[in-house]
């Protein structure tokens, strides 16, 4: 911890991060790039304006792919979300750091290296919240309104990075003030208890400061309903079986420092909170311009949230990047396969078919995939629309350069050097309109979203029925809500809390697909040890078709990619050995 307190005693390195146009105009590129100290940073609006743009640098995640030249403190690079260390997807190569979860080989030296590479940023913006907090009421000049605007992204930004080890470690060393170097940087882990009431406090704050909207050129600002949506998400994961719980999920050496790792016992009010807070997010929306996607057909408004920066559906996305090219260090070049484009790496993410068994049918019944079928196309066409909007396969469109997308043995979409092929290629946040191949290069800017509004029903009707016996009326509509949008019948009534359970986590799957979300779901649920979930075999297609001939029939074969193995101390993370060496940090069980 010393180490890391040290690295961000002031605001550096940032000329090493890519320059953003986006939205918020040259808002992001106000960041400094030399030592500023706490006396200059805070002697007029424009040096708040910079100290805020880099606290947004260090403080705010992406959840897209991502690739640096090297190694800084905002992350390294990051080839495959977290989507290729669980059921969702199989990365287009086997060497991607989340190989290391699928084999099992997480350790105490390796962490930040495999994922969380963005651990000592986040004491950065921690770090850089507090000095705005602490300094910005002093600084000449501000209207009442704008201090209280940047404490309330300050507080947002706090919340937001404790928030992120907190699912990832449990009970975290809690620093809320400005430590000075004369302070003891030995900080202790904090309870889960006591953690997560700090990201609720600072949350309720933020709330209380942040505007609801700003004009149209500061898109990409925190606003009040960010910080209600991750109060949200903190609540929900908070009374998850894995923390909401007695019985953690491996016992500590020494049973008295359980409560680091869940809270010791069982309280459904938990739940009642979580539903409460999503409640409040979708009310929030409904007042300032904030809503689903739901006027652009069954067939397109799924992939429209994905496709449009700043659409009626996102709540606060990451403006770090701005529009680029297939050429350009980012997203496109490492969510683009190298059969669609030759700019692509080939890392391209395919979803598994563990995963594509989460589809139903457009009638709401479950989908049966035999090992074998004659008409894969016909197959897909009958799934969920939202299947189609996500992944591009055989016969498909990516876009109209390649149409229809070969992915059979000796197309061009094939992969045939690479034995954990899938055949099913993820193309959501990719917009059709960029080119492929040798063709012109448009730019377009990755719709990196942190918040939306479907999560928020979604979070609503597993919290309301979690608490109640019985899931109750409003949980129904919630989820009816988000099916509707992309054509699937509204669930059976009368199901039982078990029943709902399952159907609003499946919903959940399919619905937040690719979005950094399923990983963290299936941990806090505790069901990465079921067959097919994030150990045993994984599944892809093999599709064979004569396009010459039959150019809309293509057979399928179900074929195995990949073993994987998980280890129940693998639920959450372990802290960095060399900090634990240290003596002040209580290390997770089992690492």
């Amino acid at each position: 911890m010393k180490k890391i307190i040290y690295i961000i005693v002031s605001f550096v390195l940032v000329l090493s991060l890519p320059s953003c146009e986006g939205m918020m105009g040259d808002f992001l590129d106000k960041a400094p790039g030399v030592d500023v100290t706490a006396d200059t940073i805070f002697s007029s609006k424009t040096q708040v304006e910079t100290a805020v743009a880099a606290m947004y640098r260090y403080g705010i995640h992406s959840i897209l792919p991502r690739r640096q030249a090297a190694p800084t403190i905002i992350g390294g690079s990051l080839m495959a979300p977290s989507a290729a260390a669980c059921d969702e997807a199989e990365s287009g190569q086997t060497w991607v750091d989340q190989q290391a979860f699928n084999a099992g080989d997480i350790t105490a030296e390796n962490i930040t290296a495999k994922e969380d590479k963005r651990f000592s940023a986040r004491f950065v913006a921690i770090r850089q919240a507090n000095i705005l907090m602490t300094r910005v009421s002093a600084v000449p000049g501000l209207a009442p309104d704008y201090i209280n605007q940047i404490k309330g992204e300050a507080l947002f930004v706090r919340a937001l990075n404790k928030f992120e080890m907190f699912k990832r470690y449990g009970g975290i060393p809690i620093i809320d003030s400005k430590l000075e170097v004369s302070d003891n940087f030995a900080i202790p882990r904090s309870s889960v208890s006591v953690t997560v009431e700090s990201i609720k406090n600072d949350c309720n704050e933020a709330i209380g400061f942040l505007p609801n909207t700003y004009p149209s050129s500061m898109r990409g600002r925190i606003t009040k309903g960010a910080a209600m949506a991750l109060k949200s998400r903190l609540l929900l994961y908070a009374s998850s079986p894995l923390f909401n719980t007695v019985t953690p999920y491996i016992s500590m050496d020494d049973p008295a420092n359980n409560n680091l790792i869940c809270y010791g016992d069982v309280d459904n009010n938990r739940w009642k909170a979580a539903a409460d807070a999503s409640k409040d997010v979708i009310d929030w929306a409904t007042g300032n311009g904030v809503s689903l996607i739901a006027d652009k057909g069954v067939d397109a408004n799924y992939r429209f949230v994905f496709e449009k920066n700043d659409n009626a559906e996102v709540i606060l996305a990451n403006k770090m990047y701005g529009e680029m090219t297939v050429f350009q260090i980012g997203p496109w070049q490492l969510m683009i396969p190298a059969g669609f484009d030759s700019r692509g790496w080939n890392i391209g993410n395919q979803m598994t078919v563990n995963f594509v068994k989460k589809y139903e049918k457009q009638d709401g019944t479950t989908m049966v995939w035999e090992n074998t079928g004659t008409d894969a196309m016909a197959a897909f066409a009958s799934i969920d629309r939202r299947y189609m909007q996500s992944v591009a396969s055989v016969g498909t469109k990516w876009n109209d350069q390649i149409n229809p997308v070969r992915a059979d043995e000796g197309g061009a979409q094939a992969v045939k050097s690479n034995p954990a092929y899938t055949g099913m290629w993820v193309m959501k946040f990719i917009p059709q309109s960029m080119s492929m191949g040798t063709g012109p290069n448009e730019k377009a800017m990755p719709n990196d979203i942190l918040f939306r509004l479907g999560e928020f029903y979604l979070n609503y009707a597993e919290a309301l029925n979690e608490f109640n016996s019985t899931p109750p009326a409003e949980a129904y509509t919630a989820v009816n809500t988000i099916r509707a949008r992309s054509g699937q019948p509204d669930l059976p009534s009368g199901l039982t809390k078990e029943q709902f359970r399952v159907r609003v986590q499946n919903e959940r799957a399919v619905e937040l697909y690719f979005e950094d979300h399923r990983f963290w779901d299936i941990r806090r649920w505790k069901i990465a040890e079921q067959d097919g979930v994030m150990q045993g075999d994984f599944f892809g297609f093999k599709f064979i078709g004569t396009p010459s001939t039959s150019p809309t029939m293509y057979s399928y074969e179900i074929i195995k990619i990949e073993n994987r193995t998980f280890y129940p101390k693998m639920y959450l993370h372990p802290f960095l050995r060399s900090e634990v060496l240290k003596g002040y940090l209580v290390q997770n069980p089992g690492y």
